[in-house]
């Protein structure tokens, strides 16, 4: 029979995984650095994009702040006239 030869010494067969896809758990290893790899650029892009999100926010506050105290600078100039 091809699939069996005493002379050869196979590595054993690998069982599938079932699930949403079928893996090799020969190339489970592979597959951990890659999930790692992509949940770290995940998590970066997540960083930078909270980071620039506080930054407009406080953008936008700094700006609010800046017109509210000019409104009340205007209101004091009137009354001084």
């Amino acid at each position: 029979m091809p699939w069996y030869r005493k002379d050869q010494h196979a590595e054993a067969i690998p069982v599938p995984i079932l699930g949403p896809d079928i893996i090799d758990p020969r190339q489970l290893s592979i597959l951990k650095e890659e999930i790692a790899k992509r949940r770290a650029e995940a998590a970066q892009e997540m960083a930078t994009q909270a980071a620039q999100e506080m930054a407009t926010q406080a953008a936008q506050e700094t700006a609010g702040a800046q017109v509210e105290g000019e409104g009340r600078r205007g209101q004091t100039q009137k009354r001084h006239h």
